[in-house]
């Protein structure tokens, strides 16, 4: 839900922007991110957590604790009490700003006006064919990436002598995409050119 649920905000944004007007598209984002600040604010339990090992965490490592009731209220505090993990403003809103700004924001609004001035397609039809598009290519592609970064990290495992790897040993899943990505820009470039021409 965390990748699919940007891409199916068309297909909802395009429905209410066809039959109820466009303004009630801002309304209904405002009335959706209100209730997420309250779920968030009481509901989502703090995940940061400190690297430094001592020798009791470095003996326990291989041995995870229980998630009890009782450990996840104790991780709904309003602010955090180790100095160590203290976000800084510049770790997470420019990442925001980044990734949802130029990598979700400015496709759709381009995609918008592509579809509607050389398709002419109106909001709902707009709305379905980039989100329907996304929300099953991003499907496939966790569906995929799942099973790549399970190898990459049984591989990992298996050369750490049977210990967990690090969690960034997942990140070696990105060349996957930085091939792929490339390759899927450019077919489909060259048949909207070729449809336009």
């Amino acid at each position: 839900m965390l990748t699919n649920g940007s891409h199916l905000a068309p297909i909802i944004g395009g429905l209410i922007g066809q039959y109820c007007g466009w303004r009630w598209t801002f309304k209904f984002a405002a009335i959706c991110d209100a209730v997420m600040v309250v779920v968030v604010f009481f509901c989502l339990p703090e995940t940061l957590f400190s690297r430094k090992k001592t020798v009791e965490t470095a003996e326990r490592s291989s041995v995870r604790d229980p998630f009890t009731m009782k450990m996840y209220i104790s991780r709904l505090g309003l602010y955090n009490k180790n100095q160590e993990l203290d976000l800084k403003l510049r770790q997470f809103v420019w990442p925001s700003i980044n990734m949802y700004g130029f990598a979700s924001i400015l496709p759709a609004v381009t995609v918008a006006h592509i579809f509607q001035q050389f398709f002419h397609w109106d909001t709902l039809d707009i709305g379905l064919g980039y989100g329907a598009a996304l929300t099953i290519g991003a499907s496939l592609g966790e569906l995929a990436a799942g099973m790549v970064v399970d190898s990459i990290v049984k591989r990992a495992r298996a050369r750490n002598g049977g210990k967990a790897p690090d969690p960034e040993v997942r990140l070696q899943a990105i060349w996957t995409g930085e091939i792929l990505l490339p390759v899927s820009c450019h077919d489909w470039l060259r048949s909207f050119l070729s449809t336009n021409a």
